[in-house]
């Protein structure tokens, strides 16, 4: 698939870091448990989850509506440890739960099998997407493809294999948010000063729960609204909003004051904040 030997080096970097990050995170607590529910206890967990999205204004029940979804062929793009592929298909649609990492795919092979539905996990790369042209009727992709270094090519491969009037759910980091520009200038204040020094510095002091070893994020981008606009111009009716603000993501905070505090605060009362400040970009776009 690759263009050339160093392309072919990058996506082993890629495939090694988050591969070995999902083998710790998939034995941490917070994820292990869920492979061990029965029926009864999955059902439960799938209720909370979505409520937790909906409370939270994301993708799921917000642009993407669960109950339009039964019988369609689902791609869940960067499935992760499986919970939104296990949404997806708890909800009726065939999904496949797709990750660069073969650690994440069997995850989310594992929890579609569970609730007894037609979908699978498959390893595979968003720049070559492994699908016949216009075989796909939505995917689903949230927090992921800002990690991919060629991002154009994967939004290029998911307008491909939609069908007609087939729908793309995405989520990408804002870059004008308090996270992100918080995180730059720190990284400013550490010397990192040119673009593709802060970008590195992006990359490497971002998701640290995935971090093994001396294995460093290898790429993270973030995007303005236009910049997604640009992205997603062969689509028609593209909506974008910016969402998801929350006072535990100011630097140290957390360490202060307990996260359920400071969320039920954001909820409560800045709300107002998240179309300006927001860490998320939302786009959904029709084919």
């Amino acid at each position: 698939m690759y263009h050339s030997d160093e392309e072919y080096i990058n996506a082993l970097r890629v495939i090694d870091f988050w591969g070995k990050g999902w083998e710790k995170r998939l034995s941490e607590p917070d994820h292990d448990y869920i492979f061990l529910l029965n029926q009864e206890g999955i059902k439960k967990y799938i209720d909370d989850d979505v409520q937790f999205h909906n409370q939270n204004h994301f993708l799921i029940t917000h642009e993407l509506d669960l109950h339009s979804i039964r019988g369609k062929i689902a791609l869940n793009i960067g499935c992760g440890a499986g919970n939104e592929s296990l949404i997806l298909a708890h909800y009726g649609a065939h999904c496949i739960g797709m990750d660069i990492t073969v650690q994440a795919a069997n995850a989310a092979d594992r929890l579609i099998k569970k609730v007894g539905r037609n979908g699978y996990g498959i390893q595979g790369d968003a720049r070559f997407l492994p699908l016949e042209s216009e075989s796909i009727d939505l995917i689903y992709s949230s927090g992921v493809l800002h990690h991919s270094p060629e991002i154009r090519r994967s939004v290029e491969e998911i307008h491909r294999v939609l069908k007609p009037g087939g729908h793309a759910y995405i989520m990408l980091y804002a870059k004008w948010s308090l996270m992100f520009m918080q995180q730059r200038m720190i990284g400013i204040l550490k010397g990192y000063l040119s673009r593709e020094q802060q970008n590195r510095y992006m990359a490497e002091s971002g998701e640290r729960d995935w971090q093994t070893e001396s294995r460093k994020n290898p790429h993270t981008d973030t995007f303005t609204k236009a910049e997604c606009s640009k992205l997603f111009r062969n689509f028609k009716n593209v909506g974008i909003r910016k969402g998801s603000f929350n006072l535990s993501q100011i630097a140290k905070i957390g360490e202060i004051i307990p996260a359920e505090r400071l969320d039920r605060c954001s909820k409560k009362y800045l709300r107002f904040l998240e179309p300006l400040i927001g860490a998320c970009i939302f786009i959904d776009a029709e084919k």
